[in-house]
């Protein structure tokens, strides 16, 4: 064990055993060796990554890894059959690319880090997300790291963060917010001008046409027990299967759902005007969008510039654009 982290824990260790006792009220699963596992090993490697920096700095990393540790271990979110082990290896690798983020605010740096593993590991893609935050690490700042991380966050698939990634990238400047869109940075504003316009930049064509697919049977990973039907409110696209209804986010980048309220269903799924349904598709105006060997279409939905359209016997929901 590095010697300052050994330090620490004897110069502690009685407000640190109550803590924990009190944790483990609160969290029945806290197991003992499971948490002084993480404390030798993970601790451990994220202090020595720390090595040079001021004592005080070691001691507030100490104590925000502790704190930390006793929630996600508690919680069964770090530490043996963890439901998300990619966490600790990602904290590690940030830690000894990037001392330097982690001595700015460890607490604010490794709960962001946590929560957003989880959010991508249950709807995004997490490889991606890693290799775009280790990517973003060469940054000296930690709140342009932060910023970069919601933008990696939404460009692996969480749709929902859209917003708010477009917010916190208009906060970068052109290097880093090139390292966030994985162009070069004499593109990087043009990029973002481009992406803020159309959800869907990138998708190749343009008119009404089918850029992508969203949803699936439970059984398989999705959320639907039973084949959905769409429908729009506000600014919304909402979707239904059997009593359960969700908030369908969705671009380029691409798709989650979010479970709300059934109230919020408007009661039927109308074609929007300037729509009609199909055998196999659906006409805006002039325009016929096919979905060759599908049952027959049951609804269709619009916000903005996305549609969504659903088939009869079909869990998946086909998204278009009408740009």
């Amino acid at each position: 064990m590095h010697p300052a982290l050994a330090h620490w824990l004897r110069l502690n260790r009685p407000a640190l055993n109550a803590r924990f006792a009190n944790a483990q009220r609160r969290f029945a699963t806290l197991d003992g060796q499971v948490f002084l596992d993480y404390v030798k090993n993970d601790i451990d490697v994220l202090v020595r990554a720390l090595h040079n920096a001021r004592d005080d700095r070691i001691a507030e990393l100490c104590e925000s890894l502790f704190e930390l540790g006793l929630r996600l271990v508690g919680q069964g979110v770090l530490g043996r059959c963890a439901r998300y082990p990619m966490i600790l290896p990602l904290w590690h690798e940030i830690a000894l690319r990037a001392p330097r983020l982690v001595a700015q605010s460890p607490r604010r740096l490794f709960a962001a880090l946590a929560n957003a593993c989880i959010h991508v590991a249950d709807q995004g893609r997490y490889p991606e997300f890693y290799q775009r935050l280790l990517a973003s690490s060469a940054m000296a700042d930690l709140d342009r790291f932060l910023r970069a991380g919601q933008v990696a966050a939404w460009r692996s698939g969480l749709a929902h963060y859209r917003a708010s990634a477009l917010s916190a990238a208009a906060h970068l400047d052109a290097a880093a917010l090139g390292f966030a869109l994985d162009v070069p940075a004499e593109r990087a504003h043009a990029e973002l001008d481009a992406l803020k316009a159309n959800r869907w930049h990138g998708c190749p064509g343009t008119g009404p046409r089918l850029v992508a697919r969203a949803g699936q049977f439970r059984g398989l990973g999705g959320p639907f027990v039973a084949p959905p039907l769409v429908a729009t409110v506000g600014k919304e696209l909402l979707a239904r299967a059997g009593d359960q209804v969700f908030v369908l986010h969705a671009d380029a980048f691409g798709s989650s759902f979010h479970a709300v309220a059934g109230e919020l269903w408007p009661g039927q799924s109308a074609v929007p005007p300037g729509a009609k349904l199909l055998d196999q598709g659906v006409r805006f105006g002039t325009t016929e969008v096919s979905i060759p060997g599908a049952g027959p279409m049951t609804s269709v939905a619009v916000a903005d510039e996305t549609f969504a359209l659903t088939c009869q016997g079909s869990h998946v929901i086909a998204l278009g654009s009408l740009h």
